[in-house]
């Protein structure tokens, strides 16, 4: 496995399906801007809403779902 903080670059290379992929593309950034708040070039908490923190609150159940499922965990 490469060492990445890109969560597409990883989905990728990890097989996972075309909706998976586009998950981690979506959170990919926010979780650099997370990770190194500079990198926002602004608070990152003031560029998410409800709405937005809804839609990519989402997105990772969806991730980790296709992760417990490949690690045959509980679902």
């Amino acid at each position: 496995m490469p060492f990445t903080h890109d969560l597409l670059e990883l989905a990728e290379e990890l097989g996972a399906p075309e909706d998976v992929c586009h998950a981690a593309a979506e959170l990919s950034p926010d979780y650099i801007i997370t990770r190194y708040p500079d990198a926002a070039n602004a608070m990152p908490a003031k560029l998410y809403d409800t709405a937005s923190a809804e839609a990519h609150l989402k997105l990772s159940r969806a991730v980790i779902q296709w992760v417990k499922e490949g690690l045959r965990l509980e679902t």
